[in-house]
């Protein structure tokens, strides 16, 4: 979350945004079974559930992203086709860039896939034959600032 939204904070004067975040996002599980309003003072919670169960994507939709961060995660986008085992990124990556490279990233943040790319191309097929199915990070990284602009994407 924090690497989403850097300038969320937890301070000891009550603002505890990132425990919010995960708070909020939790999935309300059989609410007509259990009472998410069980105690007064914390809404949501729930005896048997406590908030329900964590969702870490409802939790970064709900903490957004810095203005510009969600102005440079339009420059890419991913399709993974499982069948064909293949990724497609659509890119648009400033015409100077030197160095760019196209980084595919587990969960973990351990880098999977490093592809060098071109700022005169647009897109380009990557194989992932032999990549476990699940949750990824797809960024581009410029030379040795290794600026990312970074998308979530899953494979399936």
């Amino acid at each position: 979350l924090l690497q989403a939204n850097p300038d969320l904070t937890d301070t000891a004067d009550g603002s505890w945004q990132v425990r919010d975040a995960i708070r909020n996002g939790a999935e309300k599980k059989n609410p007509g079974t259990y009472d998410y309003n069980a105690y007064p003072l914390e809404p949501g919670r729930s005896f048997q559930m406590g908030f329900g169960r964590l969702n870490g994507m409802n939790s970064l939709n709900l903490v957004g992203l810095p203005d510009q961060t969600m102005a440079d995660r339009s420059a890419l986008k991913v399709h993974a086709n499982a069948e064909d085992q293949q990724l497609i990124v659509f890119y648009d990556i400033d015409s100077r860039s030197k160095d760019a490279m196209l980084l595919i990233s587990d969960a973990l943040g351990r880098v999977q896939i490093r592809v060098p790319i071109s700022p005169s191309q647009h897109f380009i097929n990557i194989s992932v034959a032999g990549m476990c199915q699940g949750f990824y990070l797809a960024s581009i990284a410029h030379g040795e600032t290794q600026h990312s602009e970074t998308i979530r994407f899953a494979y399936f």
